[in-house]
């Protein structure tokens, strides 16, 4: 009597961190996700290759596998988590997988010739899932996959396993309809992105003349949020028109000036502004994973613009620079339906393409609506002056190409 063969399980373990699978919230640039940091207590200064517990698995690999990085564990929560059982049907092969990481799970006959095959990928929803493979003879070997995440299907900032942990609606840049997409309120103190908060969002069309702010702080005047607000001041002396404007002065830290908006529903917005750089700075290192556009002026005085489409930053095709000391006018085109700008320097188009078409850029990142308005000054006593802000749906006049 010939004997039935019986299947004989082998289980390898991989975790592969796909191209998707890095952070997408990544203000610090370390790879990891500042939600992910945030829900254990990280700064976003660690290194995606430290392994912070000592249980010999790095900061991307727990990110990857949805584990906790400060507690050492050599048998992380996903290996602990699988079993693989034999039944009439053939063999069962259970998992836990975490709320929005993806995971597949792979079978190989001949481990020597490194070929698998895909049983069955699927996104995690914190349940219990499995794959059943019918085959009951011979010897096979299967693998489980941690793949990572998937994109940022909304454009809010966050990717699926940032949803998950920040509960937040895949499908929906802005949960609690509150007027602010969901990936900048994870990150930002007193905001929850799942919680319809009291911002103060300004309507379009909007226009900031400086006349009716008081001197001093600017932090609280009109809606505007500055972190360090002694170095931002409404003051006299120094503005493109009347009395007023803006002061922005790093000191010991950078200063930032925002100002939100309720543009949801949105799909063009101007933004016209007067501005005075003084000293300026070289192409940042990191540019913020929430901005859509950035542009700054180097010691010649020519605009960079950061193009999203190349990852680039592109200077203005102007023969002659303006002086770092004088008042410009600039003037940008965001156009969320085609996720691209336009940026003009004292009504002059940037890196027009030939003919003088414009030459779009695209955004750095995507983005769902315009929401805020935000200048850095970086560097001890560097400066920035601001004046006769305007966020309108239509252009302003007096440009020399029109898209």
């Amino acid at each position: 009597m010939k004997r039935k063969k019986r299947m004989i399980a082998g289980v390898l373990l991989c975790f592969l961190a796909a191209g998707n699978g890095w952070a997408v919230l990544d203000l610090t640039g370390n790879g990891i996700s500042d939600v992910y940091e945030g829900q254990y207590g990280l700064t976003g200064q660690e290194s995606a290759d430290s392994d912070l517990d000592g249980d010999g698995w790095t900061l991307a690999q727990e990110y990857v596998l949805g584990t906790d990085p400060t507690v050492a564990d050599p048998s992380p929560i996903l290996l602990n988590d699988f079993t693989v059982s034999a039944g009439a049907g053939g063999l069962t092969y259970e998992f836990m997988a975490h709320d929005g990481l993806r995971y597949s799970v792979e079978y190989s006959d001949n481990l020597s010739s490194n070929d698998w095959t895909l049983g069955t990928e699927i996104l995690g929803d914190d349940s219990l899932h499995s794959f059943v493979d019918s085959a009951t003879n011979g010897a096979r070997f299967y693998r489980l996959n941690a793949l990572g995440t998937l994109a940022d299907a909304d454009s809010d900032g966050l990717d699926s396993r940032e949803e998950a942990l920040a509960g937040t609606a895949t499908g929906n840049p802005d949960s609690d309809g509150d007027g602010l997409p969901d990936g900048y309120e994870a990150i930002r103190p007193f905001s929850d992105p799942d919680v319809s908060g009291s911002h103060v969002l300004a309507t379009l069309d909007w226009f900031e003349n400086c006349e009716a702010l008081t001197n001093g702080l600017l932090n609280g005047q009109d809606g505007w949020v500055v972190e360090k607000d002694k170095q931002a001041l409404v003051q006299a002396g120094t503005a493109a028109t009347g009395l007023k404007g803006i002061q922005l002065t790093a000191l010991e830290n950078p200063v930032l000036a925002e100002k939100y908006f309720d543009g949801a529903a949105i799909s063009n917005v101007w933004v016209d502004l007067q501005l005075l750089p003084g000293a300026t700075g070289s192409d940042p290192a990191i540019l913020g994973t929430l901005a859509a556009t950035a542009v700054y002026f180097t010691d010649a005085g020519h605009l960079k613009a950061f193009d999203g489409t190349s990852q680039t930053w592109v200077e203005d095709s102007f023969s002659s620079g303006v002086d770092v000391n004088e008042w410009r006018r600039l003037t940008f085109n965001l156009d969320y339906a085609g996720q691209q700008w336009l940026v003009y320097v004292n009504g002059a188009l940037v890196n027009p393409a030939p003919g003088g078409v414009p030459a779009f850029f695209g955004f750095s990142n995507a983005s769902p609506f315009f929401y805020r308005l935000s200048f850095e000054v970086k560097g001890s006593e560097n400066e920035l002056y601001l004046d006769d802000i305007l966020v309108a749906t239509t252009a302003p006049a007096g440009l020399d190409v029109m898209p």
